[in-house]
């Protein structure tokens, strides 16, 4: 039972660090963003646990353009891969 409440846990902070990192990007023009590429892994600190942030960018090329772009957050500790999302941000003004 340890484990998987400890895996639970692990798994709630690295959804709240993936959160943090995505509103962290929504409040950029989606055309300063990179238009390919990865950056990280990025420490960041989610409870007691420092995890590894990776973010990609336009891994499906066809879901970016000047004004979108395709963002993938991937959320890891001690190696071991707790959540990951993907998103597409794009200019509504």
């Amino acid at each position: 039972y340890m484990k998987q409440i400890t895996d639970s846990s692990r798994k709630t902070e690295a959804i709240a660090v993936a959160q943090a990192k995505l509103d962290e990007l929504r409040v950029e023009d989606p055309y300063d963003l990179p238009s390919t590429g990865v950056v990280g892994p990025e420490t960041v600190s989610g409870g007691d646990r420092d995890y590894q942030v990776t973010t990609e960018y336009c891994a499906d090329a066809g879901l970016c353009s000047a004004n979108t772009r395709h963002i993938t957050v991937e959320v890891s500790y001690e190696g071991t891969v707790y959540y990951d999302i993907e998103t597409i941000f794009t200019r509504l003004r």
